[in-house]
């Protein structure tokens, strides 16, 4: 008889081993049951730049949305994502960006097509950030 270890873990471990996964992999849990729904949700961070889905694609958004909305106390460990300049022009991403910021992101990954534009375009609040520890402006 084969033993399910994995279900027997308490969810922030569960929400680790979920981290490690690529974000598209993450999302695809959600399917193994009743528990597993929202665990992609709660994980410490949110790594856009490495994954399957197209940067500025509705699919992107909608992830970075939902996962922005879902747990509001959510204190984010990494950031990490990659838009075109009109993306970069827009109030959400720039609304994202603060909003990693102040749930106390340590590590923020931002590139985009254009890097002079960047600075020009992100939040004040990342100024006063007493948490980041790593920013990458590319």
């Amino acid at each position: 008889m084969e033993c399910d270890r994995i279900s027997s873990l308490p969810d922030h471990l569960v929400a680790k081993i979920v981290s490690y996964l690529g974000i598209k992999d993450s999302i695809k849990t959600s399917v193994l049951s009743k528990r597993w729904e929202f665990v992609w949700l709660t994980v410490v961070g949110l790594d856009l730049k490495n994954c399957d889905f197209p940067p500025n694609g509705i699919a992107s958004k909608m992830v970075v949305k939902k996962y922005l909305e879902f747990n509001r106390g959510l204190h984010m460990q990494y950031f990490k994502v990659y838009y075109d300049d009109d993306t970069v022009r827009t109030n959400k991403f720039v609304e994202w960006i603060a909003t990693a910021v102040h749930r106390g992101v340590q590590h923020l990954d931002v590139e985009t097509e254009s890097p002079d534009d960047i600075i020009e375009f992100m939040p004040k609040n990342i100024y006063k950030s007493k948490t980041l520890v790593s920013l990458k402006l590319a």
